[in-house]
């Protein structure tokens, strides 16, 4: 007879969490508190995505702060005392990013910043090379006299061909409270490390002939030549202005119109097809996010929508302070920051929203709310960017609720099955 074995194999399956967005490191230190302008300025490391952060002054000293690595588990900070001789003044509005790396010489450091050093005035554009790691011995260049506030949008970027550092300076004839300016002066290096003379340009301006120009409302992102686009707000006119030459002696612009009673900062990002996608706050009292992308890459046709959070039913709340964006590299949809307070509690909001589609379906986005559980009272300034692995990083300033002190707080948020952090981890950064 025969007989049959039967084997029972009993396999045990182990589920671990489904992947979410989700807050996977939260690292903080404290700073020194300044009460006139944030002494802030956020960037990301190419190639390696290491967040930093620099301040004009800490502990008597312009210091830049560093992630060791990208989960930010330890922060180094390099005094750069050589600085002083540019004599960089506080002013402007967040994010300035008057810091930033260079993408072809690694370790190569540039800043742009209002400073008085003589003989140069105003307007301060400082190059540090790779060899002096505390720019012990900065090149500082003049770029424009420009007295007032229009400074404060400085911005800095890199043209794709070669690392070119291409810098925009808003110029105004006088000293105005509401940063109004006269023009948008453009200098691009014909270097990576602006040794050879700079050209210069004007960008369009004021192309109605009526509006007034805020030089905080700025931003900038790279187009489908690898060189800059810029977007300037005048009054209703929001202008995408695309440099079709290094030089951007030739432009392209797209106009949106937007509710300037509703509208002061302005964002720009830009996806792997070289469609950009504008943010801002929301036009009526009861949307939050402007959202307008463009469906080519010239932007010869755009859909303007008003999005609204799901989870804020109040129709009397106040409006979000502020609307950030990044596009995800791993899906090429965009991802919202927002920062604020919830009326009537007057409860901060750090919020992170997640599109799931291209239209940004609201009802489905995902959100990742983290000031409170985080103890962060109100935002003073703080700036958006994302990796090449699709982790999305604020760096912000604000003050700590527990204990009253200044922080700076770097909060990574990802796809990701691992626990969510649900508190802050302090460091202390060590010197280098």
């Amino acid at each position: 007879m025969d007989v049959i074995y039967v084997i029972f194999v009993f396999i045990r399956l182990t589920c671990g969490t489904s992947p979410t967005y989700r807050i996977v490191s939260a690292t903080s230190w404290i700073t020194d508190p300044i009460s006139l302008y944030p002494d802030f300025s956020a960037s990301l490391t190419p190639l390696t995505f290491q967040p930093s952060i620099f301040q004009y002054s800490f502990h008597d000293a312009s210091t830049v702060f560093t992630c060791v690595a990208r989960n930010c588990s330890r922060v180094t900070m390099t005094p750069m005392p050589g600085l002083s001789v540019a004599q960089l003044a506080y002013g402007g509005v967040s994010p300035r990013r008057i810091h930033q790396q260079s993408p072809a010489i690694a370790g190569a450091r540039f800043f742009l910043s209002i400073g008085y050093a003589k003989p140069n005035r105003d307007v301060e554009f400082i190059v540090c090379a790779a060899e002096d790691p505390t720019c012990a011995k900065p090149r500082v260049m003049n770029t424009v006299d420009s007295r007032g506030f229009g400074q404060g949008g400085l911005r800095l970027t890199f043209a794709t061909a070669h690392g070119l550092p291409s810098m925009l300076i808003p110029e105004a004839r006088y000293a105005s409270r509401d940063n109004r300016v006269t023009g948008y002066h453009i200098e691009t290096c014909q270097d990576p490390l602006c040794a050879l003379p700079r050209s210069a340009a004007s960008l369009p301006f004021n192309l109605t002939g009526t509006a007034n120009c805020l030089g905080t409302s700025i931003d900038v992102a790279i187009n489908r030549h690898g060189f800059p686009s810029w977007l300037t707000l005048c009054d209703e006119e929001l202008n995408l202005i695309h440099c079709l030459t290094l030089q951007c002696n030739e432009t392209l612009v797209n106009q949106f119109k937007v509710n300037r009673d509703f509208v002061y900062f302005v964002y720009l990002a830009v996806d792997s097809h070289f469609r950009f996608t504008i943010v801002t706050t929301g036009q009526t009292a009861q949307s939050d996010i402007t959202y307008i992308r463009c469906v080519d890459p010239d932007c010869t046709e755009s859909i303007q929508s008003q999005l609204t959070i799901s989870n804020r039913p109040s129709p009397t709340r106040t409006p979000i302070g502020r609307v950030q964006v990044v596009i995800n590299p791993l899906t090429d949809l965009p991802i919202f920051h927002l920062t604020g307070s919830i009326y009537p509690t007057d409860v901060p909001v750090y919020m992170f929203v997640i599109c799931p589609d291209i239209e940004c379906n609201m009802s489905e986005a995902v959100y990742v709310d983290y000031g409170v559980k985080f103890g962060l009272n109100r935002v003073q300034v703080n700036d958006l960017f994302v990796d090449d692995e699709g982790t999305v990083i604020a760096s912000v300033r604000t003050t700590y609720k527990a204990t009253n002190d200044t922080i700076n707080v770097i909060v990574r948020m990802a796809l990701s099955s691992e626990a969510e952090v649900e508190k802050l981890t302090f460091v202390e950064p060590v010197v280098i």
